[in-house]
């Protein structure tokens, strides 16, 4: 009779260690298939044709998920970000007219004009053309707007062999046009005194006059009020000049610059 018992109980407990051999069978294709999405997963490409900038993981080492091992860079197209003083921001960078359609309160609006990123070591001889973009921040520490430019990758290679690329890293020079200045005077930096004041040649005498700067850039001042046509400015630099004392003075007529913008 016992064993008629325990078969009776093997009986009714194989349904149950049927299920249970049929739960263990899914549970190992689920990790079977866990497996080889893993395993796909571990090789891994980018959308963009690319360079390694930097890898944090060594030969051998074990990775856990969410655990960086490269960075890469596309060079495709670069950007250069371009702190801006925000008076000059003001009164320089140009904004469309046009009001965008957003609610967002950001310096939106600013024109994409073109761009000259000149490097610092070679000035001359290396320059490449790009495109203001966009404004990225604004420091209220500083009160400088950070703005974007870009250059294409196709512009950042030069044509020659002589010629350098553009490359992350280098220190360069960006230059942004901005409003055009009309009807300016430009000077020499040292012939406007700190206290904005210039000396004239008037009937061979020294006369000095109050003029407004609208912007100093570089070793030039670009004067805005003050001085007239035909005026004759003094460009040599005086030592304790004396209101109508008498000047003996030498014409000088320097090459016409290249218009430009600040």
């Amino acid at each position: 009779m016992d064993q008629v018992h325990i078969l009776e109980q093997s009986l009714a407990l194989y349904p149950i260690r049927l299920r249970e051999a049929q739960s263990s069978l899914e549970a190992a294709r689920a990790q079977r298939q866990r497996a080889a999405t893993q395993l796909e997963r571990c090789t891994v490409r980018t959308p963009f044709t690319g360079r390694i900038a930097a890898k944090s993981v060594e030969l051998g080492q074990f990775l856990s998920p969410g655990t960086p091992a490269v960075t890469l860079a596309d060079d495709s197209l670069l950007e250069i970000f371009v702190p801006l003083d925000s008076d000059d921001v003001r009164r320089w960078l140009i904004f469309d007219k046009n009001p965008s359609a957003s609610d967002v309160t950001w310096f939106q609006g600013v024109r994409q004009v073109p761009c000259v990123v000149r490097w610092v070591e070679d000035p001359q001889g290396h320059t490449w053309k790009g495109f203001l973009h966009r404004a990225v921040s604004f420091d209220r520490t500083s009160r400088t707007l950070t703005v974007a430019v870009r250059v294409s990758g196709s512009g950042a290679t030069p044509k020659g062999a002589s010629g350098m690329p553009l490359a992350d890293g280098m220190f360069c020079a960006v230059e942004i046009p901005g409003r055009m200045l009309h009807q300016v005077v430009r000077l020499p930096q040292w012939a406007v005194t700190y206290d904005n004041q210039v000396y004239l040649a008037v009937n061979d005498r020294l006369k000095t006059v109050s003029v407004q700067v609208a912007r100093l850039q570089g070793e030039e001042a670009f004067i805005a009020q003050g001085i007239h046509q035909g005026d004759w400015v003094i460009v040599t630099r005086l030592v304790n000049p004396l209101e109508n004392m008498f000047l003996d003075t030498t014409p000088f007529f320097p090459q016409p610059p290249k218009e430009t913008t600040p």
